[in-house]
């Protein structure tokens, strides 16, 4: 069965506020994860899956001539989230948490920006865990993505799922521990000022979500979290923590200026992420000052790349609160 580009999935099925900030189209189950008239499982299994995903050019975050990376986890995010509701029978009302992601870009190629915008189909396996009762606490997925045909990118991941209940408790708790641990730090601490967006691979300022880059040494570079809360994009609904995407933002800005630090060049603007490997451990508070410290590899070769892995430390309180591995690849 073929998938619809017709127009979006309701936004309550991707968790989002905003309709222009909904990018699932369809989704439909394959093999064994039958579905009813209404494309929605009447099973509510585990299975494989399909989903139709469209990017447009003119995104806040879409500047370069490659398809934005934020806007491709984006993707894959709201895949497993509107298959969790449409076919494993996952109720909406539940919160949803990034836990830990690998993704890899399996051609570079696939993901220039054309002349009209990218249509995504993303293929999915996706497995729930569940309580002896049969509750689901969680979906692990595995697939690819393909852009206008052409294989993009493999990954897997997991994202937790809690009641409402189940999310203020684990907030409160976080917060407690996380403020006890900062301690005198929080309340006098200023916002850090945002980098120069060109310093961080970026053309508009909106996008910039850390402070001036520093060289530390040979290869390590410390910075601190810019966060702005009126950002369409990162914050399309009020959020008491500081979201995955900006921490993979903040790690993707920090990786650039990095790898253009410490080996002379090139310019972060010709970074493009290759490979991302991810793990999110704690909440990251935003009234508390976050650093953002990335240690830099040599370069290396990827295919006709010059490539540069680097690994990202979202410190807060005192502690890892992400760890994000990028391999970053030049492009111009």
């Amino acid at each position: 069965m073929s998938l619809s580009y017709a127009a979006t999935v309701a936004r309550e099925y991707v968790h989002r506020r905003a309709v222009a900030e909904v990018f699932v189209t369809d989704t439909s189950g394959t093999s064994e994860s039958g579905t009813g008239e209404s494309g929605i499982s009447e099973s509510g299994t585990d299975g494989t899956y399909r989903v139709a995903a469209q990017l447009p050019r003119g995104h806040l975050m879409q500047e370069g001539p490659v398809l934005d990376f934020s806007l491709l986890v984006e993707t894959v995010r709201q895949a497993a989230v509107s298959v969790s509701h449409r076919h494993l029978g996952i109720p909406l009302g539940l919160a949803f948490l990034f836990r830990d992601l690998d993704v890899d870009v399996a051609d570079p190629g696939a993901l220039r920006v054309g002349d009209r915008p990218a249509h995504l189909e993303v293929g999915t396996t996706l497995e729930a865990q569940r309580t002896i009762g049969g509750r689901v606490t969680g979906v692990r997925f595995s697939g690819q993505v393909s852009a206008d045909g052409r294989l993009a990118l493999t990954g897997e991941g997991s994202l937790m799922v809690m009641t409402p209940a189940e999310w203020k408790s684990l907030r409160e708790l976080g917060r407690r521990h996380t403020v006890s641990a900062a301690g005198p730090l929080a309340p006098s601490a200023q916002p850090p000022s945002p980098a120069r967006a060109r310093t961080v691979g970026r053309r508009d300022p909106r996008n910039v979500v850390v402070s001036r880059p520093v060289l530390v040494g040979r290869r390590r570079v410390e910075s601190w979290l810019h966060v702005d809360t009126r950002h369409p994009y990162l914050f399309d609904h009020p959020l008491d923590h500081a979201p995955g995407n900006l921490l993979l933002e903040a790690a993707r800005q920090s990786a650039a200026a990095a790898v253009s630090l410490a080996h002379g060049g090139p310019q972060p603007a010709g970074l493009v992420v290759l490979a991302c490997t991810g793990s999110f451990d704690a909440f990251v508070e935003l009234d508390l000052p976050t650093q953002v410290v990335t240690e830099v590899a040599e370069l290396t070769t990827r295919g006709a790349l010059t490539a540069c892995s680097t690994r990202t430390s979202i410190l807060h309180a005192g502690r890892v609160a992400a760890q994000i591995d990028l391999t970053m690849g030049v492009t111009s």
